[in-house]
């Protein structure tokens, strides 16, 4: 298959960026914390249409969406085993910063 080209031969709308990775999560409050506190993410407004708890944060031009978690079948048994083959988001972060 040709780069920009469905497979029905029309062309395909223009990728422009990358605009939110959403996640589930056990407590929305703690992953509000981390995301903030540690990584810089600020908080956003969310539609008031959305009847669910989560949260919506910003920055680094990408948007993350965390879901509070009905079912934790869902979630991952072990939170301390990270599983490559698992869905997950990845960050490059300078380690020399004078943030911390």
């Amino acid at each position: 298959m040709q780069e920009g080209k469905e497979e029905s031969g029309a062309a395909a709308p223009p990728l422009l960026a990358l605009n939110h990775v959403s996640r589930l999560c056990r407590n929305v409050k703690k992953s509000i914390d981390f995301y903030t506190k540690v990584l810089g993410f600020v908080l956003v407004e969310r539609p008031p249409a959305l009847d669910f708890d989560g949260a919506w944060l910003f920055n680094y031009g990408v948007g993350i969406h965390l879901v509070q978690s009905k079912d934790d079948d869902k979630l991952p048994s072990d939170s301390h085993h990270l599983d490559p083959m698992d869905n997950h988001i990845s960050f490059q972060v300078y380690l020399h910063a004078n943030c911390c």
